[in-house]
């Protein structure tokens, strides 16, 4: 039982990993997402307003 579990582990978690990858960039390319994205990489370029 071990060995079949053994044998079809890598495979399988390639598979799973793979699709949680391929999930990640398309929610992160998502056209909706844009604008949310460019206010979030506009973060260190704003100014504090208690002068450091």
């Amino acid at each position: 039982m071990m060995d079949l579990f053994f044998k079809y582990a890598q495979p399988f978690g390639l598979l799973f990993f793979f699709t949680i990858f391929l999930g990640i960039n398309a929610w992160v390319l998502l056209p909706s997402k844009k604008k949310d994205f460019e206010s979030l990489a506009n973060i260190p370029l704003q100014e504090d307003d208690n002068g450091r």
